[in-house]
């Protein structure tokens, strides 16, 4: 994951590159492992909300110990992004804030309620974005009577308009993303509820496919698929358009 961080000779935060930081450390101040300076200066440092918060959710599911592992500051950062254990959550708010049960659980909802309202300004300009339908024209152009037919990707933008509610409202994704139910990216990686469907039941690109690695087609095709599959993973999951 590249790094977030401020640059020493100009102040200002930025994503950074990993080779970009590998290449000097010296040059930046890293914050990647620090909630608090992501949410306070992912906007400075030109990142969405989504994206601030994809980061957080990252982070927070490598740490060995999860929430627990966060100092209090970025624990209050954390129940903002509203990602973390909902108990240890409520129970921390008491604690920092001295209120009572009843009362943190309030402000947890409150900052969920905030947390969600922001991702689904960025969940509708991401599912908005022309790139939905360019990358279904990318790999889903075919070859029908000698001429281009780049209908299935018209196709494809027209079945993932079913789960647009769920994604653009509650920032659904599917069950290996944590939701309870099949969301957008069960359907485009073909997973769980949509294992035998999704991107499976799309004709892929001739001139990919050829490129792709492989020794035998449906090798070929395959790895077309999940190429398909990770563009749109870059774009729904982690909102970059």
């Amino acid at each position: 994951m590249s790094k977030f961080g401020k640059i020493k000779s100009t102040n200002q935060y930025s994503v950074i590159s990993q080779s970009e930081y590998d290449a000097d450390p010296t040059l930046y101040i890293d914050r990647t492992d620090r909630p608090v300076y992501i949410l306070n200066h992912y906007s400075d440092a030109g990142i969405t909300y989504w994206q601030a918060r994809r980061r957080i959710v990252l982070l927070v599911d490598a740490a060995v110990n999860g929430f627990d592992d966060f100092n209090d500051v970025d624990k209050d950062a954390l129940s903002v992004f509203a990602y973390g254990d909902k108990d240890k959550t409520i129970t921390f708010l008491m604690s920092k804030y001295g209120v009572d049960q009843a009362t943190a659980g309030g402000m947890n909802i409150n900052r969920a309620a905030i947390n969600r309202s922001k991702m689904s300004v960025d969940a509708k300009a991401i599912f908005s974005s022309p790139d939905v339908l360019e990358i279904g024209i990318k790999y889903l152009t075919v070859i029908t009577n000698g001429e281009f037919d780049s209908s299935q990707a018209f196709l494809f933008t027209e079945s993932i308009a079913n789960f647009r509610s769920g994604y653009e409202n509650y920032a659904i994704l599917g069950l290996d993303y944590g939701d309870d139910l099949d969301g957008l990216i069960d359907y485009i990686a073909a997973t769980n509820g949509y294992a035998s469907g999704g991107s499976k039941l799309y004709t892929y690109n001739p001139s990919i496919v050829a490129l792709m690695p492989g020794s035998t087609e449906p090798e070929k095709i395959e790895q077309a698929r999940l190429m398909f599959v990770n563009d749109l993973k870059n774009l729904f999951v982690e909102g970059n358009y």
